[in-house]
């Protein structure tokens, strides 16, 4: 990238640099050690981010601790009492069908079950 950047300026602007016209520059110790430096600069908070994220969710399979600021987060903002009514209403198998007119109705129940020939063709087939 470094040996692209002056090659690319001269290309498209037309400008000179003293390492487009001497390709020998690139190599100068203080060049290198600029581009290192800088290098070290960008990829650090990178490479730290990343080692604290690999801790902490390695501890985590310990404690648990992912799990706990996952709730921490639900309750704060308020989802909690949200997702608890959506588990209540998704694990409430028996709940009842209301009737739009205010009256409640039976619980509802499967159709009743037919031999396989009977719900296909039932015209056809007499006697059972």
């Amino acid at each position: 990238m470094v040996l692209v950047i002056p090659q690319a300026l001269k290309l498209f602007f037309g400008i000179e640099t003293i390492f487009t016209l001497s390709g020998m520059h690139i190599f100068n110790t203080t060049f290198m050690a600029v581009v290192c430096a800088l290098t070290y600069l960008c990829l650090d908070p990178l490479v730290k981010a990343a080692y604290t994220l690999r801790c902490f969710y390695g501890e985590a399979v310990q404690t648990g601790e992912d799990l706990k600021v996952e709730l921490r987060s639900l309750v704060a903002s308020g989802k909690m009492m949200v997702s608890v009514g959506l588990i209540l209403i998704s694990l409430g198998g028996g709940v009842n069908a209301v009737d739009l007119r205010g009256g409640v109705k039976a619980p509802l129940r499967p159709p009743p079950q037919k031999r396989w020939g009977q719900a296909l063709f039932p015209p056809f087939i007499k006697g059972g």
